[in-house]
């Protein structure tokens, strides 16, 4: 008998001899620090730790098998996926999923084929029936169908998805019970319509865990147009509610999307007295979904609330629907602004507005359960209160899907932040007046000052509306985050730290006369970069980056201190093991936070005489275009490492894609040239 199958064998008879001892919910007290023990759970923490540490270990010895290059992929791809060999699956996957890099897609196609196709090529078979010739590799193309759903291409149609999905089922019928890969293929099957799939691998232990409690409430989902047990959805439905202590939620009968149809039969406003609840909702050119939030804030139990109904600049085309919530309850205040600040300005003018003493936030498309305002109250109302609360949500999709990129899971909601007004302000101020991402940022600064409570995370307390089209659902993706956003989150980060080290609270005023902090125009006010700039550096700016990313960065950054212009800094994470995001290291935010590097990301036009990529590596993962006219790209290229000599083709290739300049061709320099070659485009400059 093997080892591992010794050790299953020992957890399973001590689980089954301490069973009786130790019934569900029951334990010893622990003699440190008086909590209860649960030896099951401790047991089934035990074991996902022992695991998570056994995939690490795997991810950092694995090495790809070697490739048969009797294919027609292009050579460039073949190199890549050669030099390559060292980085995991896993690692490979989150690269991919958080850059977009076409050339990665690629490598992940090579990988799943054996070698025998890039990704154009596994399309084409995918969509042609010629799939079968291939050597496919199941898991590798689930993979691959992920990366495609998040990015997709031109090509990327939801046919490629569907066969896919089928193909790698039929390969790979049977797959393990916890594995991602597994999850992943259940719910491309269920948005290709094929049910019947899904079921079979979901298989019979279907309550393991609310997500897959989630994917078989969808698999009999009745308003996706691919039929389904309307009674068993609705039983299903409603028992992700009642499990957690909550009234049934149901989807009344009419026209329109199934969202905004959403119903529960809780007693509205039976909950009287206790303080003022002012409830801030800012919209801007809001539809009929405005009416579904509307009422899901007259429905609520707790009865002593006010809605400040906050208009950011809408059009005529408004009116109707504006004026229609308004007069929904008395309780409504709407106010209209005649142009467009961002939600988080109109947010903080509510702040000053609001007469409520506790204050909280609602989105304008979103529904919440009548008992979320109750629920959320209750500890901040306690002897020993929170310094504010949130909840947690469900995202799901207008025709109520909970399977799709970035749901299947119960998480908190940055925007049900409830708080005491007075006393938020006065510790840390107002929101940053941006238009995107200012949420968490606020609940980080709360939660500097005291505890920002997140009320029963079992429990559903509001839906949230997944549409690609709003600000979040282009910016957050299946294991994409936009790069704006990357950079916004870290330099926040970086200041906040510094007021701590300083002893100062983390404040921000409504109108503040300059930023404390750095943020790229796309986060400010929506646009992209444009200007000059005396060089864009192509490098990965972690702190876990790769030694030669390290020792690289602070040599270019030195060569263009001085210049006119700041430095534009392209982060593009290099592959290596382990996960992909991380904070950026001290030179990076110490430039950032001088004025003396800029963040760049797809879409910007920028003025500058050259581009240089400081390792071939951090090339290999760029994604989307910087429109740079008429400078120069120029590659590092270390002529003593082979590695460095494989990724070079691939890595012009993606330099070029990138950065369409005009220029024909890419100048190739050695580390050793790079300080010259920086200084002498800063004189050009």
């Amino acid at each position: 008998m093997s080892g591992r199958w010794l050790v299953v064998g020992f957890v399973v008879t001590w689980v089954l001899l301490t069973r009786p001892l130790y019934p569900r919910g029951s334990g010893t007290a622990c003699a440190y620090c008086g909590g209860v023990i649960d030896p099951a759970a401790a047991l089934r923490r035990a074991l996902a730790e022992g695991r998570a540490r056994a995939a690490q270990r795997r991810e950092r010895h694995y090495r790809h098998p070697r490739l048969s290059r009797h294919s027609d992929v292009p050579e460039p791809v073949m190199a890549a996926a050669e030099a390559l060999r060292a980085i995991g699956p896993t690692s490979l996957l989150d690269l991919a999923l958080a850059t977009g890099s076409p050339l990665l897609r690629d490598v992940l196609a090579v990988r799943a084929t054996r070698g025998a196709a890039d990704w154009r090529m596994l399309r084409q078979a995918l969509l042609d029936g010629s799939v079968a010739r291939l050597p496919l590799r199941a898991p590798r193309l689930v993979e691959l169908l992920r990366v495609a759903r998040t990015h997709p291409d031109e090509g990327d149609g939801p046919a490629v998805l569907a066969a896919g999905a089928v193909c790698a089922h039929e390969r790979w019928p049977r797959l393990e019970l916890d594995s991602p890969a597994r999850r992943t293929l259940i719910e491309l099957l269920i948005e290709a319509g094929e049910r019947e799939c899904a079921a079979r691998l979901l298989g019979p232990r279907i309550g393991r865990g609310a997500g897959a409690r989630l994917v078989a409430v969808d698999l009999d989902n009745p308003f996706t147009g691919a039929g389904g047990d309307p009674a068993r959805w609705a039983r299903g439905f409603a028992s992700l509610f009642t499990t957690a202590g909550l009234e049934p939620v149901r989807v009344r009968d009419g026209v329109g999307h199934a969202f905004d149809r959403v119903v529960c039969d809780a007693p509205a406003a039976s909950l009287a007295g206790g303080p003022l609840l002012s409830v801030v909702m800012s919209v801007r050119d809001p539809g009929d979904e405005l009416l579904t939030a509307v009422d899901s804030i007259v429905a609520q139990t707790y009865a002593h609330w006010q809605l400040l109904l906050i208009d950011d600049g809408s059009g005529s085309t408004a009116d109707a629907v504006l004026a229609q919530a308004a007069q929904r309850d008395p309780r409504i205040r709407l106010i209209r602004h005649a142009e467009s600040t961002g939600p988080y300005v109109r947010r903080n003018d509510a702040l000053a507005q609001a007469e409520g003493e506790i204050v909280t936030f609602h989105d304008g498309d979103d529904w919440s359960h009548p008992r979320r305002l109750e629920r959320q109250l209750a500890p901040l109302l306690a002897a020993d209160p929170p310094l504010a609360t949130l909840c947690a949500s469900l995202r799901v999709t207008d025709r109520l899907e909970a399977v799709h990129g970035r749901g299947r899971a119960l998480r908190l909601t940055e925007s049900s932040l409830m708080m005491r007004r007075a006393e938020a302000v006065e510790r840390i101020g107002y929101f940053d007046a941006v238009r995107r991402a200012a949420d968490s940022g606020y609940r980080l600064r709360l939660e500097t000052q005291g505890a920002v409570q997140l009320v029963d995370p079992t429990a559903p307390l509001s839906l949230v509306r997944f549409r690609p089209s709003t600000l979040s659902g282009a910016d957050l993706r299946d294991g994409y985050t936009h790069p704006s956003r990357v950079a916004y989150a870290d330099a926040h980060a970086h200041w906040l730290a510094a007021e701590q080290r300083a002893g100062r609270a983390p404040r921000l005023e409504s109108a503040p006369t300059e930023r404390p902090f750095p943020a790229h125009p796309w986060i400010v006010r929506g646009e992209n970069r444009t200007g000059p700039v005396s060089a864009v550096l192509v490098a990965d700016g972690r702190a876990s980056a790769a030694a030669v990313a390290r020792y690289r960065l602070p040599i270019a950054l030195d060569a263009l201190r001085g210049a006119a212009a700041p430095v534009a800094l392209h982060h593009a994470p290099e592959p290596q093991p382990g996960p992909a995001t991380g904070p950026f290291s001290a030179v990076v935010r110490a430039a950032r936070a001088a004025g003396g590097l800029v963040d760049v990301v797809p879409g910007d036009v920028l003025e500058t005489p050259v581009v240089v990529a400081l390792s071939t590596a951090a090339a290999l993962s760029l994604a989307g275009t910087i429109r740079t006219p008429g400078a120069e790209l120029v590659l590092v290229v270390d002529p003593g490492d082979a590695q460095d000599a494989l990724r070079a083709p691939a890595a012009e290739q993606q330099l070029r894609r990138a950065f369409p300049s005009g220029l024909p061709s890419v100048r190739r320099i050695s580390p050793a040239a790079l300080a010259d070659a920086l200084s002498a485009a800063a004189r050009a400059r």
